[in-house]
């Protein structure tokens, strides 16, 4: 996939800033801005265009793939804690009265959401590859009995992901 990618350096003055409370001062702001976009024959649903604000440098290209890097890990962690707070951990939910309880219920759901945010990435990353490949015979055997499948059936990554779904998960 080609891509342009295109940075600068912005500035405005944020007329907000207060002086010991003056309104005449202004602050002048800097910000560094990088734009991707994907180019050729790209489907649809792997269009890309992202424009992002950033106070890191961009300097050159190194720097803007440097900030690209960080904005792809960014999403996979937004994901993890989706599935912490609301995708199958639901923890915002648990009304627990002390700082210990908190602590050991999150820690045992940070374990959870991990292993579910995995089975997720997988699903997304190798959708047909065999799951024995990522899971073992226990984690198979549990989900076939809970979904009524032969012991003997082979079990795509994405399936794996899809029964799991359809189990609570």
């Amino acid at each position: 996939m080609d891509a342009i990618v295109k940075y600068g350096e912005i500035e405005f003055f944020d007329p907000s800033f207060k002086l010991n409370g003056l309104t005449s001062v202004k602050r002048k702001v800097v910000l560094n801005i990088l734009e991707i976009s994907t180019t050729g024959e790209v489907a649809e649903k792997d269009r890309l265009h992202w424009i992002l604000l950033t106070s890191l440098p961009l300097k050159n290209f190194g720097d803007a793939s440097r900030v690209i890097d960080y904005y792809k890990k960014r999403w996979h962690i937004e994901n993890y804690f989706k599935i912490l707070k609301d995708g199958g951990c639901k923890v915002e939910r648990a009304s627990l009265r002390t700082f210990e309880r908190l602590e050991k219920y999150i820690t045992l759901f940070s374990v959870i959401a991990w292993r579910i945010y995995y089975v997720k990435h997988l699903a997304e990353a190798a959708p047909d590859e065999d799951s024995s490949l990522s899971f073992s015979e226990e984690e198979s055997l549990v989900l076939k009995i809970e979904n009524k499948i032969s012991d003997d059936q082979r079990i795509t990554i994405r399936e794996f992901y899809d029964l799991s779904l359809r189990w609570g998960l």
